[in-house]
């Protein structure tokens, strides 16, 4: 959803009011979450250009004394001198009960009966017309009833108020009007502030919907003060409420008018009062500027689009409300020098920083945008949001190597970034991108000498990803231990430390205890004293951890990472009060750290603090307008509260910032699924295929939809399509490969590898997947070694491609080197995969090594527990592994994979490509 406009809420305040507010906690959530700052869209409103302002309808300059006719109270109906009253007493309090217990036909029922015994009764008129209010459909009954109720007593605010409200949305507008002038009439009006009020808001805006611009104005004025003195007699009046919170709606409308009447300073007199109240409305900024535009007074509208720039973070619709004022004017190639001129002033503004930066692109010197961008990004000592563009700019052109060496300064110069640090990164390493970040190319990149150890940080995580731990641990190792010590890296390593299953408690006792040790010595107390406090919180020993914690901060460490596990161990000790004070001073301190608001955010759901949960979401999207976490959740909070329509402009907002987004996408799929409109999604999906047919993201979502509903003939479409599109791009075509292994076309998959290897004879991703392929199936054994040893050589220590060389190796019936390699594979991983373990226990038990091999399928086995057991080859592999312990246990001859030479033997089924294994398909 875009900036929130004032305008809108105050058209529908009363809708708002009147519905209520949702009972759970989501749906408050919701409410509020409207009101935060949120994604802005490429839709906004442009100033309007310099006209001659059309002539008035004579109508919009009469005051409300001078439209015709007059009104006047009635005379009340006569009564006659004797009514019956008892039964319709007794009807009418039974239909009073009824009503309490939201029996509405029932009530009305007992009205109606009520109504004909006595029908000279106000209250029981009265009561049915509020009755009929609460049916669909039933608004002339309910008017007739009022209007009986008003026959016969005149003299009173609520049914004339009543009666006006209906003729608004009805559009009868004039009659509307006479309801509230006759209501102004009444002796309450003069005696009750409360009522007054709202007969005053109502009247203004049905003059305001007729054209009596002067009248409407009139009584918006007049309302403004009345509202203030009765700010503090409001009896729960909901309507009242909130025109009380808000009372920059009024302001707007008064601007409004003015504007309609030709009155261009009082009009930008009343908006910048408005604005003063709601200084986060974008649509003020709009109004005023388009005001100072269609007045001649280009200078300060472009002063008033320069504070937009500045308050909204240079987004969008702030720079093009910038760009348009100059457009205006004729000086739209000014804009730069202008910004240039207004940067060498100002040179810390970020905004005007940013403002600079899009004014050069969309004068078509992105080279030069870019460069400012690395400067400014050095001068300010790598500032998250400076790096954020310039890494975007990077990947616009998919210069992923230049933004890798930006996030490996970046973290060096501040290692407390990383976290923000690390969506960007994850984004370099995504498998669907065009020239995604390889791991030689982060071996190979250049870097200064005080970023090394960021550089080997970056390079363990990647190499852990793709399931390298030697070289991941190796690196880490490197980073952690270096000096001056390298607070991510040595924090990573006790965590890492504490997952290990090849050790027992003390083991990673004492190696968090040496890096530790380690690190005081090196002049890094602080960062001694929180990595014991880690080793504590691991250890699940949490007053013990605060301890730690707390020495760190009185030795001057502020690490939001260590604030952060100061408060996971107040909550697990229960002290929530202080692990909430501890959150916020994060969020306070480091307004980009987003682990700090989710935190925050699930603490308060968990402690049922909806309006706590508003809090957080509110401070970080006006924090960070653009982050795509708060939004997603943004959009989340509004499915469960019901609001499909709201999740879905949020989540549109995003995929029109960044239409190849898989996050976005799966949460668009999982709305339109719920709401019914996977359909429609599809044919969306379709539409853009047709014209972008390489777009990776389009292509894997479609192919995830299609395979899931089992339509793999319109999956196998898709792809073709796709392969047809992107040529000779091989790291494209690997991909696509994969997704083809999603659908079961493996001999589709085999052929694009093919394509691949022929086109690049070093891919070792591939190499390693067609030599695996044919090997498992006993085929081109010679091709296939020489293939996997192309991968091996290319990453000596990758445990997947170690695996599939022993694993052709043992098809060869090359016992003995197969067993080398595949134990090199499982080498020290705490987690090895259950496949890999299997391929060593079948080498172990042809060596004659029986009992190793038992404890090998057995260790499979184990690893296998708790797995998804509705995947194919987990299934497989588990009854392949059962079986041969079985008949291990029976002292018979164990069945194990088959070599190539054993015609007629079964092949195994149940082993993956180490694509699947390294879980490259989705994580690469």
């Amino acid at each position: 959803m875009g900036v929130r406009s004032i305008n809108w809420l105050a058209l529908t305040v009363v809708g708002v009011v009147l519905g209520g507010l949702c009972g759970c906690a989501a749906g408050r959530i919701a409410s509020a979450a409207e009101a935060a700052p949120a994604a802005t869209t490429s839709s906004a409103t442009r100033p309007a250009a310099t006209t001659t302002a059309p002539a008035l309808d004579p109508r919009a300059a009469l005051t409300l004394e001078q439209i015709a006719p007059a009104p006047r109270l009635a005379e009340p109906a006569t009564q006659p001198a004797t009514r019956p009253s008892l039964d319709a007493l007794e009807l009418y309090g039974r239909a009073r009960d009824e009503l309490l217990k939201n029996q509405r036909f029932s009530a009305i029922d007992l009205l109606d009966q009520a109504a004909r015994i006595d029908p000279y009764s106000f209250e029981i008129q009265y009561t049915l017309g509020r009755a009929w209010l609460g049916t669909d459909g039933n608004a002339e009954k309910a008017a007739a009833a009022f209007e009986r109720a008003a026959a016969l007593r005149p003299d009173d605010l609520d049914v004339h108020l009543a009666l006006g409200r209906q003729q608004l949305p009805a559009d009868r507008v004039l009659k509307a009007v006479e309801q509230f002038r006759l209501a102004r009439l009444t002796t309450e009006y003069a005696q009750d502030e409360d009522a007054a009020a709202l007969v005053d808001f109502f009247l203004a805006r049905a003059l305001q919907q007729g054209g009596y611009l002067q009248a409407a104005l009139d009584q918006y004025v007049h309302l403004r003060p009345r509202l203030q003195r009765t700010s503090e007699v409001v009896r729960g009046n909901p309507e009242l409420t909130f025109l009380l919170g808000r009372p920059e709606l009024l302001q707007l409308q008064i601007a409004e008018l003015q504007e309609k009447l030709n009155r261009p300073q009082e009009a930008l007199d009343a908006y910048r009062k408005a604005l003063e109240s709601d200084p986060l409305d974008m649509e003020l900024y709009r109004r005023i500027v388009r005001v100072l535009t269609a007045t001649g007074k280009t200078s300060e509208a472009a002063a008033t689009a320069r504070s937009a720039v500045a308050v909204f973070h240079a987004n969008a619709d702030s720079l093009a409300l910038l760009r348009d004022v100059y457009r205006h004017s004729g000086r739209e190639s000014e804009m730069v020098d202008e910004l240039a001129q207004l940067r060498r002033q100002r040179p810390d503004d970020q905004a005007l920083l940013f403002a600079y930066v899009d004014a050069l692109s969309a004068a078509g010197r992105g080279d030069e945008a870019e460069k400012v961008l690395a400067s400014a990004a050095r001068d300010s000592g790598y500032d998250f949001e400076i790096v954020r563009r310039l890494v975007d700019r990077y990947e616009s052109r998919s210069a992923t190597t230049e933004a890798a060496a930006v996030l490996v300064e970046a973290l060096a110069q501040r290692p407390d970034t990383l976290r923000q640090l690390s969506p960007l990164w994850s984004r370099l390493l995504q498998f669907s991108r065009p020239n995604r970040l390889r791991l030689s190319d982060l071996q190979q990149l250049q870097v200064s000498p005080g970023a090394e150890a960021a550089r080997l940080f970056w390079l363990s995580r990647v190499a852990d990803l793709w399931n390298r731990d030697a070289l991941a641990r190796h690196a880490l190792d490197q980073a952690a231990w270096r000096i001056p010590p390298f607070a991510p890296a040595c924090r990573i390593a006790i965590g890492q430390y504490w997952q290990r299953e090849d050790w027992d408690e003390a083991q990673k006792l004492a190696a968090c205890e040496k890096l530790s040790d380690s690190v005081e010595r090196s002049h890094a107390p602080a960062l001694a004293e929180e990595l014991r406090g880690l080793t504590e919180l691991n250890r699940g020993r949490f007053t013990q951890a605060i301890e730690h914690f707390t020495a760190a901060q009185t030795l001057g460490n502020r690490a939001p990472d260590l604030l952060l596990n100061q408060a996971l161990a107040l909550k697990a000790l229960e002290q929530h009060s202080k692990a909430e004070q501890v959150l916020w001073k994060i969020v306070s301190d480091h307004p980009g750290y987003e682990d700090a608001y989710g935190l925050l955010f699930r603490t308060y759901l968990e402690s049922r603090s909806p309006a706590q949960a508003v809090k957080v979401l509110q401070t970080w999207l006006s924090a960070d307008p653009n982050s795509e976490n708060a939004r997603l959740l943004q959009a989340t909070v509004y499915m469960q509260a019901g609001k499909p329509d709201a999740a879905e402009q949020v989540l549109l907002g995003l995929q029109r910032e960044d239409p190849d987004n898989m996050q976005t996408l799966m949460a668009l799929q999982g709305l339109y699924s719920q709401t019914g409109k996977l359909d429609q999604f599809v044919a969306s999906l379709e539409d853009r295929l047709v014209k972008h047919p390489e777009n990776r993201a389009v292509v894997e979502m479609l192919v995830r939809i299609y395979s899931g509903q089992k339509r793999l003939t319109e999956a196998s479409r898709v792809l073709d399509a796709a392969r047809g599109a992107v040529g000779q791009d091989t790291d494209l075509l690997y991909y696509i490969a994969s997704l083809y292994t999603r659908i079961d076309q493996k001999k589709t998959t085999e052929e694009i590898l093919r394509q691949v290897v022929k086109l690049d004879p070093k891919h070792s991703a591939a190499s390693n997947d067609l030599g695996y392929s044919w090997a498992d199936q006993g085929e081109h054994l010679d091709q296939a070694e020489r293939l996997i040893r192309v991968a091996v050589e290319a990453e000596p220590d990758n445990q997947a491609f170690l695996d599939s060389l022993g694993w052709v190796l043992y098809k060869r019936g090359e016992f003995d080197q197969a067993h080398h390699y595949l134990k090199q594979a499982i080498g020290e991983a705490a987690r090895p995969d259950p496949v890999v373990l299997d391929h060593l226990a079948d080498s172990l038990y042809r060596l004659d090594r029986r009992d190793e091999a038992v404890k090998t399928w057995q260790r499979s086995l184990d690893r296998l527990a708790g797995g998804d057991d509705d995947r194919e080859d987990v299934k497989q592999l588990r009854l392949q592994l059962m079986a041969k312990l079985k008949q291990a246990g029976a002292n018979q001859p164990v069945t194990v994979a088959p070599t190539a030479e054993q015609a007629g033997a079964t092949t195994r089924s149940s082993s993956r490509p180490a694509q699947a294994r390294n879980s490259a398909e989705d994580n690469p």
